[in-house]
């Protein structure tokens, strides 16, 4: 477990925190929320997943969390990116993707 002077020294750089102490199991607990929160924000993943400058690993992260469960607007949104990408390695690993979904043979994955 952390010392007080950890978790004192970690609260200056997340001072969001205004509990005394800060323990193993809140702090987990409040990362799985804030991802469970990001996950379930389309808007937010597929803005991720546009912004053409953002780094290509931050785009494909958005882009697979996407997919898991892709609306009919999410697939649309997605392809129309994908005419217009400057970015041969997101371009190439979406392309890869969404043949290896529609030639899958695994049911309920492919097209």
């Amino acid at each position: 477990m952390q010392s007080p002077e950890q978790v004192s020294s970690w609260k200056l750089f997340h001072p969001i925190y205004s509990q005394k102490s800060l323990t193993i199991s809140s702090t987990s607990q409040l990362i799985s929320v804030n991802l469970s929160l990001f996950i379930q924000d389309h808007s937010a993943l597929l803005k991720a997943f546009q912004e053409g400058d953002a780094p290509t690993d931050k785009r494909l992260a958005a882009y697979l969390i996407l997919m898991k469960n892709p609306s009919p607007s999410d697939l649309t949104k997605i392809l129309r990116v994908l005419t217009k990408e400057k970015n041969e390695q997101v371009k190439s690993f979406i392309a890869s993707h969404i043949a290896n979904i529609l030639e899958s043979e695994e049911v309920g994955i492919e097209g």
